[in-house]
């Protein structure tokens, strides 16, 4: 549909026209209604970035429903110069009332009778300065226009109905200077001069909710990329477009069997991908206009890691998914963005494995699924799906849940129904919605249509109430299962009477094959007889690791799954087997000393990701195991359990190696240094390093970044200014990064404190500013020296970073006892110290230290006599235990 021309002469004014606030609204009256709603919209702006504003106009097209005096719309800090409102046989009188909460009531007389009229609106605005809304940067001194959209900043741009559920056409026409690009939605259809300026006219769009809305303007860089169905490009700024090869070889390689398997083409007539400096949610889904982050997307062709190049497929595939999956099919309300980002973590992941099995993201899925198990077993948990009455709540529901959960119970029900099952009933999803809203209901409808199943009811015991089921098995010599399931806690309060519907898929052995069964687990307790009888010797409850519960069997069957683990299950299951053990150290369920010895089996693993699980095991006990004076055994045990896959890759990259291999080895040196003390790895570290800044090319990029940080253990105030300096001439961002992850790596008191004043004082820009402090918590070395320096330095810190990132300064505050918790308590408490949104990051921050310390008090001990049993007192591994 196309809409009228605009900017006409507007004929009736009848009232002065501001943005003046008024009264806060009520709770329960945050939304718009529904007597008055748009059916298509127009917007004309007169744009250039190195201006502080702009000015704009709007034609919306309306459908009046029902006689009314007055409705209302969205829009916040606009100042409007003229307004009217007319149909086929009135010119309405229309006076604008004052801004309220983001909202504006126009008043019309005589009443709107049903039918279609027309708003016409000029205003004013300025460009905003936080990186939502429509916002400006300067990037190497040159001015460059985005937006941010989501979840309701569209309001700051224009005026609008800025709520999913209106999903319309839009008609974007931008004026800028000649010289400068814009980018929107749609394609162009035409450009004309305006003077010293152009109008870049853009097609109508199909509908789209506000929030999808986007545009952008500056002098960018254009890459082409060759092999989609429809026209795309890369956009950059300028002197960046070097640095898009990577993603135009991504971006026709996901699309095509995204397309193939939504059984559709992509929906839109062409796909830009704009690299937006700074950007701060990391990409958003705007159809046709895809942002991310630059350091996101654009890769240095000459320095590229597997990290990076597998960051980027993941991030882009989930985009591009939704592009199907939130942009053709939206969400109706804001309690459904759960699904939208759940479905498109789930799809990517799917996507990705499919294109490029050499970053194997299915094992990252699994940890994925233990990040959002061990967030669910919390007693603060709560439901994927909760009541949202307005925008501003999306900050609590974007979370680990809602993606990683939600993908999790996703790939659960897809197992129970059957892959083409679930793929047919997913067509049929997007199909029957397209270019429309949906809820998670319509999704389930189509899924039981699909599959002959009910899945409404099912999905509700996992998005309805809060936690994550224990299924516990009991084998008996008969062959018979037996099954229960109960709330997982962490906290050692009783359970209580939660149920589920859980899909269990089994996966168990006679000593000779092995056999698979899924058991629908919907009561308290359930039996199912295998049909291997008396001769069952092991069964693994989580086949292929799809299941969004954690598990418990025997401790001897726990013992003979992990001593035939290499031979009879798959890196996935071996991956989710060493993630369930921290889950069931964490509940009690077993004890340090079991945790340690069950976890050093699997360092002997050859597969990389089991390593990197068995790692992610040790950082998860480092803290509350390393008792005073327990140190050394400590770093024994580490040494002892990782040496050996160090020595079996080789310390130097080989040829012909996979990735997996490339990316292993600098994450096992930084173990053995950091935590295992390893001398010869520090030695090793000091030489690398010591090449590398000499001739940066002589080193191999895969074990440069760890190096330079493990050189800068023992490293001192020359080596700290060297990495400062070449931080501060860094040519790329991937370089940058390298610098800084350096920097914040130093062993020594004096030099920890010099890196934290670098990231308040030096060269950083705003989105890393918080590296460097974030690694030194990571280390875990300096605890309270960094809790020092936040309390000392919190307002110079948050005057360098938008307001988005100051909320997330309670995550750097990290410790293992109560009185770290108390101390921080105490800081945040001040409401000088916690802008809105602090409060969760602070109850996530000191539930941690508190999980720790509760930890180290329960099984430190047990821990501590097992290291002493088989460790001397040297930290080395005692070769007679």
């Amino acid at each position: 549909m196309r809409l009228r021309g605009f900017l006409l002469p507007l004929a009736l004014v009848l009232a002065p026209l501001t943005s003046a606030r008024g009264a806060p609204a009520s709770p329960t009256d945050t939304r718009l209604g529904h007597g008055v709603v748009p059916t298509a919209e127009a917007v004309r702006l007169a744009v250039d970035a190195g201006q502080d504003g702009y000015r704009g106009s709007v034609r919306i097209d309306l459908d009046v429903r029902e006689r009314s005096d007055s409705f209302r719309f969205h829009a916040r800090d606009l100042s409007f110069s003229a307004a009217s409102l007319r149909s086929d046989k009135h010119a309405y009188a229309i006076t604008l009332g004052p801004e309220r909460d983001g909202m504006v009531t126009a008043h019309v007389s005589p009443a709107l009778e049903p039918g279609a009229c027309t708003l016409a609106l000029d205003f004013d605005a300025r460009f905003g300065a936080d990186g939502s809304g429509f916002y400006k940067l300067t990037v190497d001194g040159r001015s460059y226009a985005f937006t941010q959209f989501e979840p309701a900043a569209a309001r700051r741009a224009f005026p609008c109905w800025d709520e999913p559920e209106f999903k319309i056409p839009w008609q974007i026409t931008l004026i800028l200077p000649k010289d400068q690009l814009a980018i929107s939605n749609a394609a162009v259809d035409k450009e004309t001069p305006v003077g010293e300026q152009k109008a870049v006219v853009f097609r109508t769009t199909p509908p789209l909710p506000s929030y999808l809305v986007a545009f952008a303007t500056g002098p960018f860089e254009a890459v082409e990329i060759p092999g989609l169905s429809v026209p795309g490009r890369i956009i950059t700024c300028a002197g960046q477009s070097r640095l898009t090869g990577q993603a135009a070889r991504v971006v026709p390689a996901l699309l095509k069997p995204l397309e193939d398997y939504f059984g559709q083409a992509y929906p839109f007539d062409k796909l830009d991908v704009i690299a937006v400096p700074g950007y701060a949610y990391g990409a958003m889904e705007n159809p046709g206009a895809v942002m991310f982050n630059d350091k996101l997307l654009l890769i240095d062709p000459d320095h590229a890691l597997p990290g990076p190049r597998r960051q980027l497929v993941r991030v882009m595939a989930h985009e591009l998914a939704h592009m199907w999956f939130g942009d053709l099919v939206t969400m109706r309300w804001w309690d459904d963005l759960w699904l939208s980002e759940a479905f498109a973590s789930w799809m990517g992941g799917r996507i990705s494995d499919q294109v490029f099995p050499e970053y194997r993201t299915s094992q990252g899925d699994v940890v994925g699924a233990h990040r959002a198990m061990a967030a669910d077993a919390r007693p603060n948990t709560h439901p994927i799906r909760r009541r949202v009455d307005a925008p501003d709540q999306l900050g609590d529901l974007a979370d680990g849940l809602s993606y990683d959960k939600g993908q999790a119970v996703l790939g659960m029900f897809e197992q129970w129904l059957g892959t083409d099952v679930f793929q047919n009933g997913v067509s049929r999803y997007l199909r029957d919605n397209a270019w429309k809203t949906a809820t998670a209901g319509d999704l389930w409808k189509s899924l039981g249509e699909a599959s002959g199943r009910d899945m409404a009811a099912p999905m509700r015991t996992f998005l309805d109430q809060p936690g994550v089921p224990l299924v516990s098995c009991e084998l008996f010599e008969n062959g018979r299962l037996v099954l229960h399931q109960q709330r997982l806690r962490t906290d050692g309060a009783a359970a209580g009477p939660q149920r589920w519907n859980v899909p269990v898929a089994i996966k168990y052995s006679d000593g000779a094959t092995l056999h698979a069964e899924i058991v629908f687990l919907t009561e308290a307790t359930q039996s199912v007889d295998l049909p291997t009888g008396r001769s069952t010797r092991w069964v693994l409850p989580d086949l292929d690791a799809r299941g969004y519960y954690r598990w418990q069997v025997p401790d001897t069957m726990l013992d003979a799954i992990g001593a035939v683990s290499q031979q009879l299950l798959t890196p996935r299951e071996r991956v989710a087997f060493v993630y369930n053990l921290i889950a069931l150290l964490d509940a009690g369920v077993i004890h340090g000393g079991e945790y340690l010895a069950a976890v050093r089996r699997f360092g002997a693993d050859p597969d990389a990701d089991v390593l990197t699980a068995v790692m992610a095991a040790l950082d998860h006990v480092r803290r509350p195991f390393s008792l005073p004076g327990s140190e050394p055994l400590f770093a024994g045990y580490v040494h002892a359990t990782l040496s050996p896959a160090l020595d079996h890759i080789g310390a130097n990259p080989r040829p012909g190696e996979s990735e997996a291999v490339g990316e292993l080895r600098p994450e096992l040196m930084r173990r053995l240094a950091f935590q295992g003390h390893d001398a010869g790895v520090m030695a090793r570290g000091e030489a690398l390093t010591a090449a590398f800044l000499k001739s940066p090319e002589s080193i191999a990029p895969s074990v440069a970044d760890a190096a330079l940080q493990i050189a800068a253990i023992r490293g001192d105030t020359t080596l700290f200014s060297e990495y400062a300096q070449r931080f501060e001439v860094a040519a790329t961002p991937e370089e940058r990064a390298r610098f800084l992850d350096a920097i914040g790596s130093f062993g020594t008191r004096a030099l920890v404190h010099r890196a934290l004043d670098y990231s308040m004082r030096g060269p950083l820009d705003a989105g890393e500013r918080l590296r460097i402090p974030t690694g030194i918590a990571n280390s875990g070395r300096f605890d309270d020296d960094l809790f020092l320096w936040l309390a000392t330095n919190y307002d110079a810190i948050t005057s360098r970073m938008p307001a988005s990132y100051a909320v997330a300064l309670p995550r750097i505050v990290q410790g293992c006892s109560p009185q770290q918790v108390a101390a921080a308590q105490t800081y945040f408490d001040d409401p000088r110290h916690h802008p809105a949104g602090t409060e969760q990051e602070f109850t996530q921050m000191s539930q941690a230290i508190r999980e720790c310390a509760e930890l180290r008090e329960r099984e430190g001990g047990d821990a501590a006599t097992w290291l002493e049993a088989n460790y001397s007192q040297t930290g080395e591994a005692d070769p007679a235990k």
